[in-house]
Order: structure tokens, then C-alpha cells, then sequence
């Protein structure tokens, strides 16, 4: 009876020690996630752009309307701040300026031939004054005398002040004329041309645009949802639009203070429809261009949380009867 007793026993063990030592081997670590939680420098967000530089692309106008005489530097060229750059037909400018610098001349010259009457005028009257006082000339006439020298003193008086209205009008032309001539405001290089030679433009009409040198940047939108992940410092990579071509390294510079209408919507959305939130981000050198639409990957470069150690599995003694 013990015998038939101890049989089950025996086909129970090797089941028993097959549990035992499963029980005993190291837990696999289960496979991480492909998400932004997932470890540094894995994607957190998408967002669409595009590049620009600071202030975006430089109009260069007119200030005053004229005629488009020549061009003074070629589309491609790289101009340096106060170059000139378009000059307008300025015939009327310098006519101008001739004929304020002609009224000044002939002010002047009528003032000093009225000056050249000054000395004479103030000895006759300081003398008939001297006379009359002596009771050697008539009152009479020492007034009249003292009466024209008051009258020239004004008069000199008068010419300086038209002289000084005329020379307001030669800084006037002299402005005029260098109207005529539309210079670069900064350093940058010349894009493409908005009117030709011998057109007629308005004050402020946009005659060429200038790429100034400044740094580039790209302007992402984020959508409302992801906004809240991006943050000024964090690393991103920007491509073009298409996906293809090489991925250039930028970092997030500044945020937007408030969400506005997308100027670079998803697909299937119409401008307006999508609030957004800019981020502004620095661009590394690269193939980019300005004004191309990009795609920008925001990395979430934050180290993961260290993992707690795993709980230690009782074991039993399998000789423990």
C-alpha cells in the first residue's frame, strides 16, 4: 500500500521542479514604444513651416513716384546698406534744385546792394541828428534821415529771411533729387525684379525684394493639441516639405503669444480654418532655401525616468518536505 501510495508522487515531481524553475528566471523587459515617451531625441512633435529670415524679405521702393531711368546693380548681387540700387528720370528734380539755388543768388544780390547803402544812410542820419540837436539843421529832416536808415535795417532784415526760406527749398530739391535714387536699407542679396526700365511707379510701389543678411529661421505652426510639448530651447529637425532631401538640425528660439489663423494648413484645410501657435527656431547652414516649406520634427531630448528595481520572487526549497 505505501508502495502504490508513493507512485503519484513520483510522476508529480518533474512537473513541480519544471514550475519551480521557471519561477526562478529573470523577468524579460517588455519592448519600449515608438513614441515620444519612448527615450531622448525621439520625435514628440510634427509641425508644417517654412523658412524666413528676421522680418522676412525687404521691398524695396520708391519714396516719391517717377520713372524707372536704369538699373544700378543686377538681380544676384550682394549690395551693401546705402548702395544704390534703381535710379528714376530726375530732369525735374535738378530743375528744381537750379532754380532754388537761382532765387537764392538773386536774394543775395539784391541784399547786398541794399547793405552797400547801409554805412551812408547811418552817417547822414547820425549827422543831421548831431546837426539838429546844434540848432544847425532842420528836426525835420534828421527824421526822415533816421526814418530811411530804420527802413533799410529792415529791409536787410526781410532779404535774410527770404534768403533763409530759399535755402529751404534748395534742401527741398537737393532731397528731391536724391529721391530719384532707391537704395539698398541693409546688406542682403537682390531677388527679382517688379517693374522695368521706363516704367511708371507710385510712391511705395514695390520695385525689387532684397533677401537681407541676417540669420535664418523657420517658422513652424503648431496645432492646438501639440503646442503645450514644444518649449524654447528643444532641438528639432526640419526637411523639406516633400520628405526628401537632406534633414538640417534647428533649436527652438521663442513661442508665439497667442494662436492665429494657419498660414500653412494641413491637407483638406482651407487658411483660416486651423489655430496655430508659432514657433520660432534657429536653422543650422544647409541646403534650405528661403521661403520653401518644411517639415519640422520636434525631439523631446528630456533623459527617461530611471526604472524601479524589480520586486525579488520567493523561491521555495524544493527539499522542504
Amino acid at each position: 500500500m505505501m508502495s502504490s501510495l508513493w507512485r503519484p508522487s513520483r510522476r508529480l515531481l518533474p512537473l513541480g521542479l519544471a514550475a519551480l524553475l521557471t519561477a526562478c528566471q529573470p523577468a524579460q523587459e517588455e519592448p519600449a514604444h515608438q513614441s515620444a515617451a519612448a527615450g531622448p531625441g525621439t520625435s514628440a512633435v510634427m509641425a508644417r513651416g517654412w523658412v524666413e529670415v528676421e522680418g522676412g524679405l525687404r521691398r524695396l521702393s520708391a519714396s516719391q513716384a517717377g520713372r524707372v531711368q536704369r538699373w544700378l546693380s543686377e538681380p544676384g548681387a550682394q549690395v551693401e546698406p546705402g548702395q544704390a540700387l534703381v535710379q528714376l528720370v530726375d530732369a525735374q528734380a535738378r530743375l528744381q534744385l537750379d532754380q532754388a539755388r537761382a532765387e537764392l543768388k538773386l536774394l543775395q544780390a539784391q541784399s547786398e546792394v541794399r547793405a552797400a547803402q547801409l554805412p551812408t544812410l547811418r552817417l547822414r542820419a547820425e549827422r543831421l541828428r548831431q546837426a539838429a540837436r546844434q540848432g544847425l539843421g532842420a528836426a525835420q529832416e534828421a527824421d526822415d534821415a533816421q526814418a530811411a536808415l530804420a527802413e533799410l535795417q529792415a529791409q536787410l532784415r526781410a532779404d535774410g529771411a527770404a534768403q533763409d526760406v530759399a535755402r529751404h527749398r534748395i534742401q527741398q530739391a537737393q532731397l528731391a533729387l536724391e529721391a530719384t535714387v532707391v537704395r539698398s536699407p541693409t546688406a542682403g542679396l537682390l531677388l527679382e525684379r517688379q517693374v522695368q526700365v521706363g516704367d511708371q511707379v507710385e510712391a511705395g510701389q514695390p520695385l525689387q525684394q532684397l533677401l537681407p543678411a541676417l540669420p535664418v529661421l523657420v517658422i513652424a505652426e503648431l496645432g492646438e493639441t501639440v503646442a503645450a510639448q514644444v518649449r524654447p530651447g528643444m532641438s528639432a529637425e526640419v526637411q523639406a516639405a516633400s520628405a526628401q532631401g537632406p534633414v538640417q538640425r534647428a533649436r527652438v528660439l521663442r513661442l508665439g503669444a497667442s494662436f492665429r489663423a494657419a498660414r500653412a494648413p494641413e491637407e483638406g484645410q482651407a487658411p483660416g480654418d486651423q489655430r496655430v501657435l508659432e514657433a520660432v527656431l534657429s536653422l543650422e547652414p544647409g541646403s534650405l532655401k528661403v521661403g520653401q516649406r518644411v517639415l519640422v520634427r520636434f525631439l523631446d531630448e528630456t533623459p527617461p525616468a530611471p526604472k524601479a528595481p524589480a520586486a525579488s520572487t520567493p523561491t521555495s526549497n524544493p527539499n522542504k518536505s
